[in-house]
């Protein structure tokens, strides 16, 4: 009888010591995601600075008029912030 419970007690530390790994794995891959995704947030967030001012309107406002340009700077904010917000170039109207 003794035995037997030591082997359960045994077999429940080496489930729980696997579900621990698991867990911890599990963790450090959710940790390297929100790495990345901080990561490349910041980037879009230097591009999307870059873009308001201006640095990068006559590589990408050639193409489009300026009013369009602006429109597109406006509608990637509302999409990333979730409200209107209105650049200081865009026209109004």
């Amino acid at each position: 009888m003794r035995e037997q419970t030591l082997r359960s007690e045994e077999d429940r530390g080496s489930r729980l010591r696997e579900e621990l790994l698991t867990a911890r794995e599990d963790l450090s891959k959710a940790c390297l995601e929100r790495d990345m995704l901080h990561s490349q947030k910041m980037e879009a967030d230097n591009l999307l600075s870059q873009l308001e001012s201006g640095k990068f309107c006559s590589l990408v406002g050639r193409r489009m008029k300026r009013q369009k340009f602006f429109s597109f700077v406006s509608f990637y904010r509302e999409r990333r912030c979730g409200v209107g917000v209105r650049t200081s170039n865009a026209r109004k109207g």
